[in-house]
C-alpha cells in the first residue's frame, strides 16, 4: 500500500508538470511536406535522424523519427522529451524547432526537428577514425576545455530545471562548427521533484558503461 502511495504522489507530480508544459506544444507543430531528405545520418534502438532541408528557406536540420513501437512507451517517452525540448532552451541544449506527428512518408512516428551540428557527435570525434583510434586533428586543448565547460554547464542548466538525463555520453552529445557542446537525447530523461526525493524512482535505464553504479 505504501508503495502504490509513492507511485501515486510520483506519478500525480510527473502529470502535472508535463501538462504544464505541453499546453504550449501545439504552436511547435511543424508539416513535414515544406522539408525534404537529403540523408540518414544515423540509426538508434529508439529512431532514425535525418538531414532534411527546408524546401522555402534551404536551411538544413536534423529530424529524429521515433521508432517505439509500444504506445504505453512512446506516449511516456515521446511526451517527456518534447516537455524538456520546449521547457529548457539554453546555448548548451540543443535547439529544439518543433515537432511532428507523422514522419517524412506521413506514417504515424512522432518526428523532431532540431538544429543540425555539422561536426556529429563527441563520440564521432573523439573516435573519427575507428582503426588508428585517432581524434579530429582540430581537436586541442583549448576546444577540448569549451567542450567540457559547456557540458558541465548544460547539465548544471537541466539540474536547475529539476531534469535528470539518465543517458549522458558522447554519443548524445553534439559539436557545431565551432565546437560547442549541445547535449541532446532527452527520450529516457524525467523531471524530478527536489522536495519528494525518497518518492524518486530508480531504474537501470541508460547505457551501461557510462550510468553511475548505485543504478547498476
Amino acid at each position: 500500500r505504501f508503495r502504490q502511495k509513492i507511485r501515486n504522489v510520483g506519478g500525480f507530480i510527473k502529470s502535472k508538470v508535463l501538462m504544464s508544459i505541453l499546453s504550449l506544444r501545439d504552436k511547435y507543430l511543424f508539416d513535414v511536406n515544406e522539408y525534404e531528405v537529403v540523408r540518414k545520418i544515423n540509426k538508434g534502438g529508439f529512431g532514425v535522424i535525418y538531414l532534411v532541408k527546408n524546401k522555402n528557406t534551404g536551411m538544413e536540420y536534423a529530424a529524429k523519427t521515433n521508432l517505439i513501437q509500444k504506445k504505453a512507451d512512446n506516449k511516456l517517452f515521446i511526451s517527456r522529451e518534447v516537455a524538456i525540448l520546449i521547457k529548457v532552451q539554453h546555448p548548451t541544449i540543443v535547439q529544439f524547432q518543433g515537432f511532428s506527428y507523422v514522419d517524412f512518408k506521413e506514417r504515424k512516428n512522432i518526428t523532431f526537428l532540431m538544429d543540425f551540428m555539422k561536426k556529429g557527435s563527441l563520440s564521432s570525434i573523439l573516435f573519427k577514425d575507428e582503426k588508428k583510434k585517432t581524434a579530429d586533428e582540430n581537436l586541442d586543448n583549448t576546444k577540448r576545455q569549451i567542450i567540457l565547460i559547456g557540458i558541465a554547464r548544460g547539465m548544471m542548466i537541466l539540474h536547475e530545471f529539476h531534469i535528470i538525463h539518465r543517458d549522458l555520453k558522447p554519443e548524445n552529445i553534439l559539436i557545431d562548427e565551432n565546437y560547442h557542446p549541445h547535449i541532446t537525447d532527452f527520450g529516457l530523461s524525467k523531471f524530478f521533484d527536489p522536495k519528494n526525493t525518497m518518492m524518486q524512482s530508480i531504474s537501470d535505464t541508460g547505457t551501461a558503461c557510462y550510468m553511475a553504479p548505485e543504478v547498476i
